[in-house]
């Protein structure tokens, strides 16, 4: 059946495709053509307009359309342990096991056992371990550095390493967890969103606004946070930031 367009369909594909390029483009140069804003605001009407027009479409075949839905499946809990608060920053390390921040301070890893096929049936087990008592302060932001070590960021300024020879079973965080704290070479109040935008290379966002670079480092088998605050900016009312 020909669909009835007022808009050319073929035009608008190009134009996307050439605004998504120039997007990149100044992703990289940190240039964007003065037309651009123009080209995106004439295309979002040419959307609503297609839209309109697609309408009368849709509701004629979709009785055709294949019906999906969602359907939430409750965790059984393994053990007396369980979830210490509610989580605010969470790190998948494989495909079961998963590290997690929680708003009361707590550092918690849990394990999951999926069924290759779920049922109602099969129950998804999930088992937790006991908080990791050198932690008292909000994470928020945890990265995997490598298969071994895992690094976690607090609110009020506090860096940790997580090592483990084993991240694929839950592990015992009394005797396979050895959590080390990281020394600064500045005197940084306390960590905003923060971003990896390289190898052990990140940025930073506080109150005031100001975005700034640290690395971490690790020599003679100790780790380090350097800053580099000669190429920090200033940014007033940012919202978010992407690689």
């Amino acid at each position: 059946m020909k669909v009835n367009l007022s808009i050319n369909g073929e035009y608008f594909k190009n134009e996307v495709k050439d605004l998504r390029n120039k997007l990149e483009e100044c992703k990289k140069t940190g240039i964007l053509d003065n037309d651009f804003e123009d080209r995106l605001k004439r295309l979002l009407q040419m959307e609503d307009s297609l839209l309109r027009d697609l309408i009368p479409y849709y509701r004629t075949y979709v009785d055709n359309i294949k019906k999906t839905s969602m359907e939430v499946i409750p965790l059984k809990q393994l053990g007396s342990i369980g979830s210490h608060g509610f989580p605010q920053s969470i790190l998948r390390i494989n495909e079961n096991l998963f590290v997690t921040s929680s708003i009361n301070s707590k550092v918690q890893f849990f394990y999951i056992d999926i069924p290759k096929k779920l049922s109602k049936e099969k129950e998804i087990e999930v088992e937790w371990t006991l908080p990791i008592k050198e932690i008292k302060e909000r994470i928020s932001f945890i990265y995997k550095l490598n298969h071994k070590e895992i690094l976690l960021i607090g609110v009020k300024g506090g860096c940790y390493i997580l090592s483990s020879n084993s991240f694929d079973k839950l592990p015992d965080i009394n005797e396979e967890i050895e959590v080390k704290r990281i020394q600064m070479d500045y005197d940084f109040k306390g960590f905003g969103r923060i971003l990896e935008i390289g190898d052990n290379l990140f940025v930073t966002g506080n109150e005031e606004d100001t975005l700034t670079l640290f690395e971490i480092v690790k020599e003679k088998g100790e780790h380090s946070l350097n800053f580099h605050t000669d190429i920090s900016c200033t940014i007033p009312n940012w919202t978010a930031m992407e690689k």
